[in-house]
């Protein structure tokens, strides 16, 4: 990516001005979408961070931690803390795994802690030159405790995400440069309670990063959602999800 000449802005202030304005430019989008709609709307915004650290050429040990909140109707917060790890066999496939732990703050009805691990294998193929598609399937246990009731909860879930990254121009030799994430999403409830188990979801993401070095990334991106809470099939609610991430 070229440097600007000139007196014209700064690369830096540039990409701070373009991720300040489409971060507003999303979250006004969707806060407006719930608003327009009924109470199965919701808006949120998490953010987020991941760091991991190379031990060897194939094992890398990390893992990321954030909180989550609704900014539409439902008074809800969360925290989670993910320790896990990531094993390279190639370029192509790698194996992923980790604990997560999360507790989330409501009024209605008690606070709910949990307790997630999981593992799953990245596929990254087919391959178009520079671009691939990463399939990424994963099963995770979740364990949940309501604080106030001692009621206990749990669920096996599966899920599969494909996506790729579509770079925009030509990256710096430093590795600066803007990029385009989407993914699309599925969650198949495998096996747990009659309550837990109707939990699943239908995730698509776009959004727009930015690599601030070779070992660190910025991304905003929208998230649409829907997800089911009950056996019945008219019972579903949409989501549209902010997520601020940085990666290292």
């Amino acid at each position: 990516m070229p440097e600007p000449k000139g007196r014209g802005i700064s690369k830096r202030a540039a990409v701070v001005h373009v991720l300040c304005l489409l971060s507003l430019i999303l979250l006004t989008s969707a806060l407006h979408c719930a608003a327009q709609s009924s109470g199965s709307n919701l808006g949120e915004v998490w953010f987020d961070a991941s760091k991991y650290f190379p031990i060897n050429n194939s094992l890398s040990l990390g893992g990321d931690a954030g909180i989550r909140g609704f900014v539409t109707e439902e008074d809800y917060a969360a925290i989670y803390i993910r320790p896990s790890f990531d094993y390279r066999f190639s370029d192509q496939v790698s194996l992923h795994g980790g604990v997560g732990m999360f507790y989330a703050f409501q009024d209605g009805p008690f606070d709910v802690g949990e307790v997630r691990p999981w593992g799953g294998v990245k596929l990254r193929w087919p391959a178009f030159r520079s671009i691939y598609l990463e399939n990424y399937s994963r099963a995770e246990g979740r364990f949940l405790l309501v604080r106030e009731t001692d009621e206990r909860f749990s669920v096996l879930r599966l899920r599969h995400r494909i996506g790729t990254v579509l770079p925009i121009g030509d990256m710096t030799p430093g590795g600066k440069g803007f990029y385009l994430p989407v993914s699309f999403e599925v969650f198949f409830p495998a096996a747990g309670d009659n309550v837990a188990r109707f939990i699943n979801q239908t995730r698509f993401t776009v959004g727009i990063g930015y690599q601030l070095t070779s070992g660190w990334r910025l991304e905003i991106s929208y998230n649409w959602i829907q997800f089911k809470t009950d056996a019945r099939d008219e019972f579903v609610t949409t989501a549209h999800m902010i997520r601020i991430q940085i990666k290292g």
